[in-house]
Order: C-alpha cells, then structure tokens, then sequence
C-alpha cells in the first residue's frame, strides 16, 4: 500500500467509527422493544388465543422482528465497512 493512502484510510474509519454507536443504540432499542412485545404476549397467550387474537399478535411480533432487523443494517454497513478500511 502507498504511504500517501495510510491518512485517507485513517481519517474514513475515524468518521466511521462515530455513526457506529448511534446505530448500536437503535438496533438495542429495537431489541428491546421486541423483547418485551414477545414476553407479554406470552404471559398473556391464554387469553390472547381465547379472545381471537393470536394471528394479529403473530403478525405484531414478525412486525417487531422486521423492524429491528432493519434497524439492524445501519449498524452491521458501518461495521463492515470499519472492518475493510481498518484491515486494509
């Protein structure tokens, strides 16, 4: 590798490493979120599969799953492109 290229390297993994944390903390939000959506329908799964609601809180919960998934993209972007920048 050049030695010219080394700063430019080091400079873009630097601005990287700054929108890592941010992301970090949506996609736990996310987790967190789904997480306790999943632990009260199972506390309450008798009465939600009485009442009818099982395919709605099926559908909630997959909504759940997609959503922090998408939350999840920003954060695993930034961390790969850290990883080829810093390995480079």
């Amino acid at each position: 590798m050049d030695s010219n290229h080394i700063p430019v390297f080091i400079a873009f993994t630097s601005i990287l490493t700054r929108y890592v944390p941010g992301a970090q903390k949506r996609w736990s939000r996310g987790i967190d979120f789904r997480i306790s959506s999943s632990a009260l329908v199972l506390s309450q799964l008798r009465a939600i599969k009485i009442v009818g609601l099982a395919p709605s809180m099926a559908t909630h919960l997959q909504a759940a799953r997609q959503h922090e998934m998408d939350m999840s993209l920003r954060r695993r972007f930034f961390s790969c492109l850290n990883w080829v920048f810093g390995k480079s």
